[in-house]
């Protein structure tokens, strides 16, 4: 599903627009966004956890030269689902 698909349902459940729907998503996005780059975590009772976190420094191989390379540390998005919609998908 896309923005646009994700919009229009949003729309038809709750009466709104599809203009304003798609506000509302580009909204929660940009708000999720923010929340992770000023380093704090966003919880959604019953759908799940957006959090940042840090990968220490690693060896990977690079292909093309055949010679293994220290990556950076650096920070990274990630989601965990809430158990409700764990139970609801599987």
């Amino acid at each position: 599903m896309n923005r646009k698909e994700l919009s229009t349902r949003i729309a038809d459940r709750t009466g709104l627009g599809f203009r304003a729907a798609d506000d509302a998503v580009k909204a929660f996005a940009e708000i999720i966004a923010e929340t992770l780059s000023e380093g704090e975590t966003v919880r959604l009772q019953g759908f799940g956890t957006f959090k940042v976190i840090e990968k220490a420094t690693r060896q990977v191989y690079n292909p093309v030269s055949g010679m293994k390379e220290e990556r950076k540390p650096e920070k990274v998005p990630v989601f965990k689902a809430a158990d409700a919609l764990k139970e609801r998908v599987g």
